[in-house]
């Protein structure tokens, strides 16, 4: 079952291209329309877990663009397609990790090959969950994993103890750890450890590019956006909608 989530600040818009995926896109089974960026963030901090597929315009209203809804997500967990009328986009969107570009007015077999394209790439991610829960569950079994993580390279896998871990930062596909006695980089994507880290409450993500140790953070300034200082002096920047959260969990660490 694949849910799309459907950004375009243009109600006819919206309405056309739920009404061809209905008719010819049987693989999408629900679909969520939004037509405001506002929307988008709300909808999305909602049933996040839910959507595999996005479709989004480039230039939505007030301003905004899908760029900058784009970039308070993690674009390597959810497919994205986007539909626009301006072609001259195409090579910063594929930056974000696009399935396809499709230009307005769309093209039927254009909207399916897309879409069956973001497919495979959803049953590929669904196997390589699978082979990596499979793969934690036996370094769970190795290891305390209230104590330590693996970070695999592409060839050596260290082991680090979690109470040392300053933060954690994306860089892309890779992820680098950033501990008490240096940094060490890893080819898994920065979502799977966040998987990893879910129940531990020393470990919080203020942004889609960063995670926290709550141990380490010396100073949150609210001045010109929110920012983390960690030690060893790293500035972190946290966004808007992880605001709350990381007030709350440091209130209860302290």
């Amino acid at each position: 079952m694949i849910t799309a989530l459907i950004i375009d600040d243009e109600e006819n818009n919206t309405a056309l291209l739920d009404y061809f995926i209905g008719k010819y896109c049987p693989e999408i089974t629900k679909t969520i329309i939004v037509n405001s960026i506002e929307e988008a963030w709300k909808q999305y901090a909602e049933v996040s877990r839910q959507i595999n597929l996005i479709f989004i315009d480039i230039e939505l209203n007030n301003g905004n663009s899908g760029f900058d809804f784009l970039n308070t997500i993690d674009c390597e967990s959810v497919q994205i397609i986007f539909v626009t009328a301006y072609d001259e986009y195409a090579i910063r969107a594929f930056k974000y990790n696009a399935v396809d570009y499709l230009v307005k007015p769309l093209n039927i077999e254009d909207l399916q090959l897309a879409v069956k394209n973001a497919c495979k790439r959803i049953e590929k991610g669904v196997k390589q969950q699978l082979n990596q829960l499979l793969q934690d569950a036996e370094w769970k079994r190795m290891f305390k994993p209230s104590k330590f993580i693996a970070v695999a390279s592409t060839n050596k896998i260290e082991i680090l103890a979690k109470d040392d871990i300053v933060h954690i930062r994306s860089d892309g596909k890779y992820t680098t750890f950033y501990t008490l006695t240096g940094k060490y980089e890893s080819s898994r994507n920065i979502g799977e450890y966040e998987q990893l880290l879910l129940n531990d409450e020393l470990f919080i993500r203020v942004h889609h590019s960063h995670i926290v140790n709550l141990n380490f953070v010396k100073q949150i300034n609210k001045d010109a956006g929110w920012t983390c200082l960690m030690e060893g002096d790293f500035l972190i920047t946290v966004s808007r909608r992880k605001q709350d959260e990381l007030t709350k969990a440091l209130h209860l660490k302290g």
